[in-house]
């Protein structure tokens, strides 16, 4: 494993795109641009409003009760 490089990380990632080729959108540098620049916004977003967000839970307004917890 200390040999694993870019190569091998994007050799993983045209398996997982043929894998899920039924399910994932194909690769492309305008979608990349696309989804890079979403999550600059989202993120800008989320630092001017004081949002926060998780994985597993939905995008929340900070409250003090949550605050305090």
């Amino acid at each position: 494993m200390e040999d694993f490089g870019f190569k091998e990380m994007q050799q993983i990632q045209m398996q997982l795109q043929e894998r899920y080729k039924d399910k994932w959108r194909p690769l492309s540098p305008q979608l990349g641009t696309e989804q890079l620049l979403w999550h600059i916004d989202r993120g800008t977003q989320q630092c001017v409003s004081g949002e926060t967000s998780t994985e597993y839970e939905p995008v929340v307004r900070k409250t003090p009760e949550k605050e305090k917890r």
